[in-house]
C-alpha cells in the first residue's frame, strides 16, 4: 500500500482496524506458450501451466495500511486455490471460504480462528454481508447452495 493515498486505503480497509486483508498464494510454475490462435467464445489462456516447482503456500495476510508491514498470516491448507476472497467486518472478524468447503472467521487483530463451518462446497464468490430486521448476516455462495449466518454477540 506504499505510495497510495492513505485516506483511500482507510476507506477500503476500514478505519477501525487499519488492516488490509488479502488471500495470497506464493509459488513458481512453468508456463508453455501455445501458438494456437484464440477461438471466439472459447476460453484461452495462451499456454499451459506446469506443476508448481519447489512447492507453494497460500495464506490470508493482514497488512498495516500505513506501513505496508505484515500484521499476521493464517496458513491455508491444500494450496489455497479454489477458495473465496475475504470480508472484514466492523465487529473485528475476517470471513473467507477455504479449499474443501470450510467457511472460516478469524479475529481481525490477531488472525486467530474464531469459528468455522464445514460445507463440502466449492466457493463461487467472496463473502458478503447484509442487515435484515436489525441483525447482521454474512453470506457465501457455494457450488450447490448459498450459506447465510447471523452474527450475534
Amino acid at each position: 500500500m506504499r505510495g497510495r493515498d492513505p485516506e483511500m486505503a482507510l476507506r477500503v480497509a476500514g478505519p477501525a482496524s487499519k488492516l488490509f486483508f488479502v488471500r495470497l498464494s506464493q509459488g513458481c510454475s512453468a508456463i508453455r506458450k501455445d501458438p494456437t490462435p484464440p477461438e471466439m467464445g472459447q476460453r484461452f489462456f495462451g499456454g499451459s501451466f506446469g506443476a508448481p516447482q519447489g512447492g507453494s503456500r497460500s495464506f490470508i495476510r493482514a497488512m498495516d495500511i500505513r506501513s505496508g508491514s505484515t500484521a499476521w498470516e493464517y496458513p491455508l491448507q491444500g494450496g489455497g486455490f479454489g477458495g473465496s476472497g475475504t470480508l472484514a467486518t466492523a465487529g473485528g472478524l475476517v470471513f473467507f471460504g477455504e479449499n474443501g468447503g470450510t467457511f472460516t472467521a478469524l479475529n481481525s487483530k490477531t488472525g486467530t480462528p474464531i469459528w468455522h463451518f464445514e460445507t463440502g462446497q466449492d466457493w463461487r464468490a467472496s463473502p458478503m454481508t447484509y442487515m435484515a430486521g436489525g441483525t447482521q448476516y454474512v453470506v457465501l455462495a457455494g457450488q450447490g447452495a448459498i450459506f447465510s449466518f447471523a452474527l450475534t454477540q
